[in-house]
């Protein structure tokens, strides 16, 4: 979309205005201070058991954003043989049906029975051109993240295999599970390159016939690769770690084509096309509260960050509901944070005070759903 692209922040807000596109689209640059504390198992002095779990769960929660970043990244697709980028291509598939899911559920919005067919539920959105745009389920639950302690679980599930780290079935909605103690052994390195490979190669089962198990293994080792590339670790005192991971130069005018700006924009020139004719648009990709991870390490505990440091970010929505009322919509924000530049410092004085310094860029968007049946 070549209106966008290489433009300024205030010429982005420029093209938007112009198009009628502020109701769903606003960014804001920042540079903010905050303090984080410590979890309160910091207090410890004796080295415990690892805690990986955190880990997992950030894998987990961001998967779907880590791999659209990933085919974002042209040097780390051409890396890929092609049976690798197809496996790529189908979990992400399987990502974003179970991350919408997920997030429909969070923000309770509702589902419901498809007029033409009233065997499929459906969700309805309504896109920039006032239309209901509908998203079929394959399924009415996304697959669970399950932490057992239950060994034999894992056990002697193949003739002759050893004991698994994880487990899932092909079929959608089956749970990944995950084997707490394969993943807390203290002899096994693991970090979040490893969460992530390990959830790739659960969620490469989910492609059941469609799957080539030796390119999704040899997918899942280079993702793991390209998430520890972009991890930055700080040591903040002995044995105390932070770490984050950062995805610069955020293309969210990529993130844009796939969904928003379908059917305005002349695909053959670039171009906006306000005037239509309107087009079928896909479904924005849901990657809301994504964007920047945090986690640290103590004692061989994970604590994930994240959350928080979004919570203290996020005070203020950067949006307001400016759609036309109507008592069918269920309107739902969902916010990107686009993080340049992060410093991690201690604080002298409250040695459990972690103090961080960043510049980012969070861009909203806000779309009204339909809550009960169209036709």
């Amino acid at each position: 979309m070549s209106v966008l692209r290489n433009a300024t922040a205030k010429q982005y807000l420029s093209i938007i205005k112009k198009y009628k596109l502020s109701r769903c689209l606003i960014l804001r640059f920042l540079v903010i201070s905050l303090s984080l504390s410590a979890s309160s198992s910091y207090a410890q002095s004796q080295p415990a058991p690892p805690q990986r779990q955190a880990l997992v769960k950030v894998a987990y929660d961001g998967l779907y954003y880590f791999l659209y970043q990933a085919f974002q990244d042209s040097a780390f697709v051409e890396k890929l043989n092609l049976q690798e980028r197809q496996m790529m291509a189908g979990i992400e598939t399987v990502l974003e049906q179970a991350h919408a899911l997920r997030w429909f559920k969070e923000n309770k919005i509702l589902h419901y029975e498809k007029p033409s067919n009233p065997k499929v539920y459906t969700f309805a959105y309504v896109d920039l051109a006032n239309e209901v745009v509908q998203m079929d389920t394959l399924d009415l639950q996304a697959p669970a993240l399950v932490f057992s302690n239950d060994r034999e679980r894992f056990q002697n599930l193949k003739p002759g295999e050893p004991e698994r780290t994880a487990k899932t079935f092909p079929a959608f909605s089956k749970a990944i599970e995950i084997n707490i103690f394969r993943l807390n052994d203290p002899n096994i390195r693991f970090d979040l390159g490893d969460a992530v490979s390990l959830l790739v190669h659960e969620y490469g089962h989910k492609l059941d016939h469609l799957k080539t198990q030796s390119a999704v293994d040899s997918l899942a080792v280079k993702l793991g690769d390209f998430i520890r590339s972009r991890t930055t670790t700080t040591e903040v005192s002995p044995g105390f770690k932070v770490s984050s991971l950062i995805f610069k130069n955020f293309k969210f005018e990529s993130w844009l084509d796939f969904g928003l700006f379908r059917g305005l924009v002349d695909f053959k020139t670039g171009l906006p096309r306000p005037n239509g004719p309107y087009l079928p648009q896909n479904r924005l990709p849901i990657f809301d509260g994504q964007g920047f991870y945090l986690w640290s390490e103590f004692n061989g505990e994970s604590t994930d960050l994240t959350k928080d440091f979004f919570k203290k970010v996020m005070k203020k929505k950067l949006i307001g509901r400016d759609f036309a009322d109507e008592q069918y919509y269920h309107f739902v924000d969902q916010s990107i944070l686009a993080v340049e530049s992060f410093e991690v410092k201690s604080d002298a004085v409250h040695p459990q005070q972690i103090q961080f310094k960043f510049n980012l860029a969070q861009l909203s968007t806000q779309q009204g759903y339909i809550t009960k049946a169209v036709a």
